[in-house]
């Protein structure tokens, strides 16, 4: 880890972001998308900050994860 954090700034930079998704429910439903097409099998639910939890897991559960389930 720290050869990486010694190289490029924004190769770390990118290594953090590309596998993240956030934003709102219309910026959110095409990230999983393209994850799950370049290969990915899983993804995990990280809802940040803590305080807001409950409303996290239904903005999830009514704006995007039906738009995956079509897939």
């Amino acid at each position: 880890m720290s050869a990486l954090l010694a190289g490029d700034p924004s190769r770390t930079v990118a290594m953090v972001d590309e596998p993240v998704v956030a934003g709102s429910p219309e910026q959110v439903v095409g990230r999983p998308d393209a994850l799950l097409d370049a290969g990915v099998d899983r993804i995990g639910i990280w809802p940040f900050p803590s305080e807001s939890f409950a409303g996290q897991l239904t903005t999830l559960a009514d704006d995007v994860l039906p738009h995956l389930c079509r897939r």
